[in-house]
């Protein structure tokens, strides 16, 4: 049996590391075009990355950091996520980031109208005016719409008589990546390579690579990323840390426990993320790191080590 290279795109670092790097902005923008099928005009050229507190604040309920978050060169604000595990109220959460994020611009027009001169200032009408959309692109590691078929579903607001796109503040793509069932030979289009990438890339060998690739270089591209001789050990140890958490979840998910086993799970996972903030802590400062490793929002992090 080939001993395999590439690691998990599903992971949160990984996922991180292929689509929220500066130097990867190309395959970020390639991504987003290729999902939600932009063409022609309708293209985006260009991507700049929302600083990394930016992209707390929207995940701040979130248990771990996953997103991606970015403004394109058409002025439009992207989420995209990667969501391991079901959740029931997911879709809930997935409007709620995305409104989140609308209204955070309008509190950045808010400040920066605030430091104008009195009569540089903006109306009301003025500052609504600024607002861009909201996309929010969701990677699923599950299904959430059993009864729809599509691969990818988009999602807007429309008027439920006329079928009119009235209202533009948000659009919603949902992959579920258990409905990709093709194999690598079967995979023609980008979104099939994409989908096979995400769903299988640690499975694929240099063979099915040269396969895959064929006329997309940024696939290989990709793939590059996820090669782990090109991690260091302190990122190859994040990944790892991550790995287990979502294993772990995914084993109490599948099981059905009494009170009693139930509470001793808890305990023990609570444990193993103090474990996991504690040893990162002893190589880095970074809480943002430890938070993604643990499965922790910063504020848990923050109070762990205090406690230490």
């Amino acid at each position: 049996m080939p001993l395999r290279k590439f690691l998990n795109p599903r992971n949160d670092k990984a996922f991180k590391r292929i689509f929220g790097e500066e130097r990867n902005k190309d395959i970020l923008i390639h991504f987003i075009n290729d999902i939600l099928g932009y063409k022609g005009k309708k293209k985006i050229v260009g991507a700049k990355l929302l600083p990394l507190q930016q992209d707390l604040e929207i995940s701040a309920v979130r248990r771990s950091i996953v997103d991606v978050a970015c403004e394109t060169s058409d002025g439009s604000k992207l989420i995209i996520e990667m969501q391991v595990n079901k959740h029931k109220s997911y879709l809930k959460r997935a409007e709620f980031y995305a409104v989140r994020a609308y209204g955070t611009q309008l509190t950045e027009v808010q400040i920066k109208d605030a430091e104008k001169e009195q009569g540089d200032k903006l109306s009301e009408d003025e500052k609504y005016e600024l607002l861009t959309p909201v996309v929010f692109i969701a990677v699923l590691n599950y299904t959430e719409f059993p009864k729809k078929k599509a691969l990818i579903s988009l999602h807007s607001t429309r008027d439920e008589e006329t079928n009119e796109h009235d209202l533009k503040a948000f659009r919603y793509a949902f992959v579920e990546l258990p409905k990709f069932k093709k194999k690598i030979s079967e995979c023609t289009s980008i979104v099939d390579k994409w989908c096979y990438f995400l769903k299988s890339a640690e499975s694929t060998t240099p063979e099915d690579l040269e396969l895959l690739v064929g006329k997309d270089p940024i696939i290989r591209r990709a793939y590059d990323e996820l090669n782990m001789y090109n991690w260091t050990a302190e990122e190859f140890r994040i990944y790892e840390d991550i790995q287990k958490v979502n294993l772990d979840n995914q084993a109490a998910d599948a099981c059905k426990f009494s009170d009693g086993k139930a509470a001793g799970l808890v305990e023990g996972k609570a444990a193993e993320q103090r474990a996991v903030v504690l040893r990162i802590s002893k190589t880095s400062t970074d809480k943002a790191l430890m938070a993604i490793a643990a499965g922790l929002t910063v504020e848990e992090v923050e109070k762990i080590l205090a406690d230490h």
